[in-house]
């Protein structure tokens, strides 16, 4: 198996066995493991900022009518985009579900479960699923935004973030590289982490991260 197998195997048995997983190890060997399980969480967020910033400069046809790289194109349709449809929880989701697989987990049908075109059932989607949704961003986390309390929303993936925490930096799908709202390519967009609700117009709900804490 491979690095993350045996990680996510070993997080299920913790949780299955709580206390005895513990009780028979020594101080030594849990400051191993904790360090062997925050390596091996660093590497996956690593593969998706890697697979997010590898789609930068895709490009749509104009309506969200399909992408002008046959390669993205396929690929979009792979993950459920049809013609005329947003697509940056499409983008999202292809981003996991392509990180996942090169990091060797087989993942495809839990987050097929887990992404929607809806951006905001996604979020629930996730919540529900035990994800938690954060103040605090990392690189490899969805970004979450939200229209008001409407079921509108925008989604992107975090691949920066400033050491402060108040600014960030995000791969998005169906965005554009200025201030505008028209939706045309991947792009690369730096942002203001503040988590304020807004009545009118987009605000962050938060992050999701890759893995359960």
């Amino acid at each position: 198996m491979s690095y993350l197998d045996n990680f996510f195997l070993w997080r299920k048995k913790k949780k299955e066995s709580h206390r005895t997983e513990y009780v028979t190890m020594t101080k030594e060997q849990l400051k191993e493991r904790k360090e062997e399980e925050f390596n091996q969480y660093k590497k996956l967020r690593e593969v998706i900022v890697d697979t997010a910033k590898s789609y930068i400069g895709q490009e749509e046809i104009r309506g969200n009518m399909g992408f002008k790289n046959a390669w993205f194109q396929k690929k979009m349709v792979a993950v459920g985009f049809r013609k005329t449809q947003p697509w940056c929880a499409y983008f999202a989701e292809l981003v996991y579900k392509e990180s996942y697989k090169k990091a060797g987990l087989n993942m495809f049908k839990k987050l097929d479960k887990l992404f929607s075109a809806s951006v905001i059932k996604t979020m629930y989607n996730f919540e529900k699923a035990g994800y938690r949704l954060k103040t605090i961003p990392e690189p490899g986390d969805l970004i979450i935004w939200q229209s008001g309390r409407s079921s509108r929303g925008h989604i992107g993936v975090v691949i920066e973030k400033s050491k402060d925490n108040k600014w960030l930096v995000t791969v998005e799908g169906n965005t554009n590289k200025a201030v505008g709202r028209e939706g045309i390519m991947v792009a690369k967009k730096t942002r203001r982490n503040i988590i304020r609700f807004k009545r009118k117009g987009l605000h962050i709900r938060g992050y999701i991260s890759p893995i359960k804490k």
